[in-house]
């Protein structure tokens, strides 16, 4: 697509020269790739020869009032060692969120979570690599969720 821009004579040279800039950092700014596979800076993509875990949450409340997770992914296995590059591994830990907010890492199927202020609440794991990029399938964030309700008493 073409675009002419016509300057009439009441434009500032000062309105000029910046919409000149804007127009040069919007030809050189790289277009998003929509079929591109996710930047590997921040993801890992999860090899198409491997079956994507199917992450399985279930949240539970112990004697004593305490909520924990037991996490399921077949085909994971869950590491507390970590390392500055990682590759497409079925090793890793998982992110622990509630809502939007971080609240725990884990790195054991088993994760214990502080209290839960009564009410409903979506809580989502996210399945990470040992250098804490997410994981990536085709569908996605390789992630699982529970919701939780706690009663007020």
């Amino acid at each position: 697509m073409t675009r002419t821009i016509a300057f009439t004579r009441s434009t500032t040279p000062m309105a000029a020269l910046l919409c000149a800039v804007l127009i040069a950092l919007a030809l050189l700014t790289p277009h998003v790739n929509a079929s591109a596979p996710p930047p590997s800076s921040v993801f890992v993509s999860w090899p198409k020869a491997m079956a994507v875990p199917e992450v399985e949450v279930s949240a539970q409340r112990d004697s004593h009032g305490r909520w924990y997770l037991d996490l399921q992914a077949e085909g994971f296995a869950f590491s507390e060692l970590c390392q500055t590059v990682s590759g497409p591994q079925a090793i890793g830990h998982a992110h622990v969120y509630l809502g939007e907010e971080k609240i725990a890492a884990a790195y054991a199927p088993r994760v214990w979570l502080d209290d839960l202020p009564p009410g409903r609440h979506r809580i989502r794991v996210v399945l990470r690599s040992q250098d804490h990029r997410a994981l990536v399938g085709p569908g996605g964030l390789i992630a699982g969720e529970a919701v939780v309700t706690v009663r007020a008493d």
